[in-house]
């Protein structure tokens, strides 16, 4: 597992972040991090437990590709990762999900978002107080909304309603 997170800051070194346009953003969000420049105030940030889902199932709405198999999955996961990542298969073997979709959306959900969560935690703690969470309530209600438009692009919604 220590190799899988040592090479998954080579693959994706900065993670899904904004763009830095000189004006509205000067630097990096981790540069400006990493060099203490940052805003000084408590942080809160999290993440959800199974964010990665979305994007899988938003790809195999749109037909982008079709994850329901040993083949497909060690292909998607080839072609989504960078080679760099290697591994990730035997880390996320489809026995341990009810299919091949829910371990897309578990490796997805821990390389793009946990991974990257927890780094810019630990960045951050050195600077400011910081407040972690992670959203995994399976009983909170869920709704998931498809619409197709113009028979080719899906406009989909996918929210979670905290009831308690």
């Amino acid at each position: 597992m220590a190799t899988l997170v040592a090479q998954q800051g080579a693959a994706f070194s900065t993670g899904p972040v904004p763009t830095v346009d000189g004006t509205v953003l000067p630097e990096s969000v981790y540069t400006r991090i990493r060099a203490g420049t940052h805003n000084r105030v408590p942080v809160m940030q999290g993440t959800t437990r199974d964010e990665y889902r979305y994007f899988v199932a938003s790809a195999m709405l749109r037909s982008a590709f079709n994850v329901t198999d040993a083949t497909s999955y060690s292909s998607w996961v080839s072609t989504t990762f960078s080679p760099l990542l290697t591994g990730l298969t035997a880390v996320y073997p489809i026995a341990s999900y009810a299919n091949a979709g829910e371990a897309a959306g578990a490796l997805g959900t821990d390389v793009v978002f946990a991974c990257n969560g927890r780094n810019s935690a630990l960045e951050l703690a050195q600077h400011d107080p910081v407040y972690s969470f992670e959203f995994r309530d399976r009983t909170v209600e869920r709704a998931m909304i498809a619409r197709r438009v113009s028979g080719e692009r899906s406009d989909m919604a996918l929210w979670h309603r905290y009831t308690g």
